[in-house]
């Protein structure tokens, strides 16, 4: 796979999360032709009688089960007979034809979880793929359900549950927190400039971060303003977190990273100017842990050149271990960044987890877990 801008944006998420609007949004915002290509359409191409969206069997194609979930409210579950499920083939063999001519394609699809997630990996491992998450909190799905009128009752719920399960995205999208152009601008943006390609223009820069001493306390402690600042972006409306009277941003104080040896801080530059900082902890939310980032921040004018994702890749290196990063699910720029370091970082391999830890007081973390081998 070469260093280019993506060729395919693949949409994953459940019924009603908004898939077919923003791959709309994309086809309007990317100056490249985008084809659409939908399981719905897919779906429309069978002959009616194979199928049963009313609630009765469909022995060949697709159909709706009722069941329960988890906490025993009643779903509809989707039912696939041979024929639909040969239609799900052909669903991926057209999408291979149509990129193997050079088209530029945005699918919208449910697959529910990892293993069918990854065969659409496999079957289009040899082109650039955008793989993104596209969900909203489920309370939205069942309204949106209830006001599109061409859906069963059920089938978000039965959804919500399964379709993201263990898969990993280069970007994970809520419909519900921002905007439809918003999230398409967000999606172009990470289209057209990759990873990869981020990482190929830090590589033209001279960054170095290096071991920070109690003589940079203060100009952590400065940066940590902008780092506050940063962050009220996303947890600006959330209790504690107005702007203060005096007009200046606090930060905790953050001189324990310089002072203890189980912490430590680095100062990140950019062609010598001060980029950021990187502070870590051995504070994980299990035993096993031994390494945690604390607190990251690279300054605006860095963000977005693969500066971020070169020094976090250096630290996990640099510290071999069981490791944890932990955001607050508000900080949805956070999440994102993490979730595309940590699943390039081990291939994928990590655990994503919701938890409430307790200090400063009870809060909900999403945590990322993995572990580091050291400098290769």
């Amino acid at each position: 796979m070469t260093s280019e801008p993506v060729q395919i944006i693949y949409l994953n998420g459940p019924s009603s999360s908004g898939k077919t609007t923003l791959a709309k949004a994309l086809q309007h915002v990317f100056e490249e032709p985008f084809l659409h290509v939908g399981i719905d359409k897919i779906i429309g191409w069978m002959p009616e009688k194979v199928n049963d969206w009313t609630g009765g069997e469909a022995p060949i194609g697709y159909s709706w089960k009722k069941s329960e979930d988890p906490s025993g409210n009643p779903i509809q579950e989707l039912e696939a007979g041979p024929y639909a499920q040969k239609i799900g083939k052909t669903f991926q063999e057209v999408v291979f034809a149509l990129a193997k001519m050079g088209h530029h394609i945005v699918i919208d699809d449910v697959s529910f979880g990892k293993q069918q997630l990854d065969e659409w990996k496999k079957t289009l491992k040899d082109f650039r793929v955008l793989w993104v998450g596209v969900n909203a909190p489920l309370p939205v799905l069942e309204q949106r359900e209830k006001e599109r009128g061409n859906r069963i009752q059920g089938s978000a719920r039965g959804q919500f549950h399964k379709v993201h399960v263990n898969a990993t995205y280069d970007l994970e999208i809520n419909t519900h927190q921002a905007s439809v152009s918003e999230n398409a601008e967000k999606i172009k943006s990470l289209a057209l400039c990759p990873p990869d390609l981020l990482e190929a223009t830090a590589k033209k820069m001279k960054i170095t971060f290096s071991k920070a001493t109690q003589a940079d306390k203060t100009t952590i402690q400065n940066l940590g303003r902008f780092y506050v600042y940063e962050m009220s972006r996303y947890c600006g409306f959330l209790p504690s977190w107005e702007v203060p009277s005096n007009g200046l941003f606090a930060c905790i104080d953050l001189s324990s990273y310089c002072e203890k040896p189980d912490r430590h801080a680095f100062l990140v530059k950019v062609d010598e100017e001060l980029a950021g900082f990187v502070l870590i902890n051995k504070v994980g939310s299990t035993p096993d842990v031994d390494w945690n980032i604390g607190e990251f921040f690279i300054v605006s004018k860095f963000q977005g050149k693969g500066v971020g994702c070169y020094v976090a890749e250096q630290v996990f290196n640099q510290f071999p271990g069981v490791w944890e990063t932990s955001q607050i699910p508000e900080n949805t720029a956070a999440i994102e960044f993490w979730n595309r370091v940590v699943s390039r970082y081990s291939h994928g391999q990590f655990e994503k987890t919701l938890k409430t830890v307790p200090e400063p007081k009870p809060h909900p973390m999403i945590i990322l877990k993995f572990t580091s081998q050291g400098s290769p």
